[in-house]
């Protein structure tokens, strides 16, 4: 929508040369130039759909509009390659009762039009990195093809945002086109130089060691593009000035990976919150979110903002949106029909399930005796509603408002909170307007206009040192009409879906059918960082005698955690935290090493207090 927002931290103007002449080009960095304090952005846009991303959590926001409302005002462009999009912006909200001795208790954080989150990764609790230097206040993008691939198409992605695009009826000359294109070039280099697989960015670890060699690269699921930034909500002025809350000591890690080798599924992105409670200067070793819930919230703007309809599919997990007329006057220009646009929940936050056979999908591998959490709630709000979006600007009010959202109620009253109810029996619901427009049934929206939706998933408990994460497929369609658009989105959304399950669920079949390991491996632990205790996975093809051991960066042994001959299979040790005389260790980094037979190998972990 466009909205007269004021917008406190604009973007930096990156600075190419063109035949000795500079010229203003966001997103294609020399790197040569001096970064300020403002966040950096890029897009993603391998296939049909594409999205702005910034440094500090803001996302499906275009930075150009930010400074000059002049340049188009969509964050996410479809189809690409025309001046039209479907989302204004979007972010993500959690909450929850934080039990570290200080108040209020009741706190939420992250991103929706304004952002609670600055740039960088927590470096040990209350301890950020600084979000002005140039290697923190950046996002990172990769794709395997950089050196040779024409990346004019890219190019244009950046100059039809700008504000001056409209003026020149979004042309450019080739020589512009080719000149950006160097300049991503030159950034897509950098970024590989420079790729933080040491803060969590993904590579292929060929070689199990935990460490990305030179002759390993980015990337994730044998996706043609990867995104990936890491965001921290350690500043109080930014926390209280979204919803009113101190900081809990959230780092924020986005993974966001698309494909286009197939039609079926080059109208999705996939992307990947990570939340890690790494804790402020004041919270305790024994820190708990109780209670706690996440949120996706989108400003879903299908080129108009004012002709919009939305609504919730429970059997897909998902909230959409919807054109309310035949012809939208953005999408009209360009002699096509309005599309739809949806968000769907592919794995919610992991809890432990009363199942013992049940498997969650976790870092897209499977984890036994745990759940997914399903979506549980959804909001859509806009036109003619009788309550609107929670408060912003300092007033705790908008984290009581915000918490009744996130369990699935209205967010006024604050309390006692107040359910949304279906109009045509009066029941008690945590899901708004769950009909099907194309059949035109059940609850459906009306009074056309803007539309903000939310969706929910909740709830579950971070100690200090978890970790949690969702994965949300966004997707597109574009139909013969709006209602066809609806239907061909479903679809892709459904292709997309299926394709996540074969990439991620492969292992975990193989799991369930009780196959014996092909090969010797060492995991990742679980939760990293972590307090008070960590899992630690490995798997053995032959019978062995294993010793893994915990080291310190000085090389001094720590603890022995196994030491003994193992059949063949796949084993989970747990640590605590503690050295070989029972106390506990000192926070920092920590090394875990597995001796077997001719195996061995070392990974990294973080213990923190």
């Amino acid at each position: 929508m466009l909205k007269k927002l004021i917008v406190s931290l604009f973007l930096v103007h990156i600075i190419f040369l063109v035949k000795g002449d500079s010229q203003e080009v966001f997103g294609a960095e020399t790197y040569e130039k001096h970064q300020t304090e403002e966040p950096m952005a890029t897009l993603i846009n391998i296939n049909k759909l594409a999205m702005w991303v910034q440094s500090d959590g803001i996302s499906a926001r275009n930075p150009f509009w930010q400074i000059n409302g002049t340049a188009i005002p969509w964050g996410a462009v479809y189809p690409r390659g025309i001046p039209v999009g479907v989302v204004f912006t979007d972010g993500f909200v959690w909450g929850g009762f934080v039990q570290d001795g200080q108040e209020p208790a009741l706190r939420v954080g992250g991103h929706t039009f304004r952002t609670g989150l600055q740039p960088g990764a927590i470096l040990s609790p209350g301890i950020a990195e600084d979000p002005n230097h140039p290697q923190v206040n950046r996002v990172w993008r990769y794709r395997p093809d950089w050196q040779t691939v024409d990346l004019t198409s890219e190019a244009f992605d950046i100059l039809i945002s700008r504000p001056d695009a409209s003026s020149r009826d979004f042309q450019f000359s080739q020589e512009e086109l080719n000149a950006a294109a160097d300049s991503l070039r030159i950034a897509y280099e950098k970024d590989l130089q420079d790729w933080p697989w040491q803060k969590g960015a993904p590579f292929y670890d060929s070689n199990n060691n935990g460490i990305m060699d030179k002759s390993e690269e980015p990337g994730l699921l044998n996706a043609p593009q990867v995104v990936w930034f890491v965001a921290n909500d350690l500043n109080p002025q930014l926390t209280q000035a979204l919803y009113g809350s101190p900081p809990i000591g959230i780092e924020m890690q986005v993974t966001l990976w698309a494909y286009n080798h197939d039609i079926d599924i080059e109208n999705s992105l996939y992307r990947r919150i990570r939340l890690i409670y790494k804790g402020t200067d004041t919270t305790p070793s024994n820190a708990i979110i109780d209670s706690m819930a996440i949120a996706l919230y989108s400003d879903v703007d299908l080129g108009s903002f004012r002709d919009d309809f939305a609504g919730t599919d429970t059997t897909l997990q998902m909230v959409f949106g919807y054109n309310s007329t035949t012809l939208d006057p953005a999408y009209r220009q360009f002699d096509s029909s309005p599309p739809a646009l949806g968000y769907m929940l592919l794995y919610g936050p992991v809890v432990a399930s009363t199942n013992g056979n049940d498997i969650a999908i976790f870092d897209f591998v499977g984890r036994k005796g745990f759940r997914n959490l399903p979506m549980t709630g959804s909001w859509i709000e806009g036109a003619g509603d009788q309550c609107s979006q929670p408060s912003f600007g300092g007033n705790y009010n908008g984290t009581l408002q915000y918490y009744n959202v996130l369990n699935g109620f209205r967010p006024r009253p604050e309390n006692p909170p107040n359910p949304f109810r279906v109009p045509s029996t009066g029941e008690r619901t945590r899901f708004t307007k769950t009909g099907d427009p194309v059949a035109n049934t059940g609850w459906l929206d009306a009074n056309p206009g803007s539309r903000n939706m939310t969706l929910t998933s909740g709830n579950f408990t971070m100690a200090l040192g978890d970790t949690q994460e969702v994965v949300i497929i966004m997707t597109a369609g574009l139909g013969a009409d709006r209602l066809a658009s609806i239907e061909v989105m479903k679809f892709f959304a459904r292709k997309a879906r299926e394709f996540a399950q074969f990439s991620f669920e492969t292992e975990v079949k193989e799991h369930k059918n009780n196959i014996l390991p092909e090969s010797f491996h060492l995991y990742q632990n679980f939760p990293n960082p972590f307090n008070p205790r960590t899992a630690i996975q490995y798997d053995l093809p032959v019978e062995s005698h294993v010793k893994l051991t915990v080291y310190n960066t000085l090389g001094k042994k720590v603890k022995t955690l196994i030491d003994e001959n193992q059949n063949a299979g796949s084993y989970s040790a747990v640590w605590d935290g503690t050295n070989a005389k029972g106390g506990i260790i000192a926070s920092g980094v920590y090394f875990y090493k597995i001796e077997a037979g001719a195996f061995i190998r070392t990974r990294e972990m973080i213990f923190i207090k």
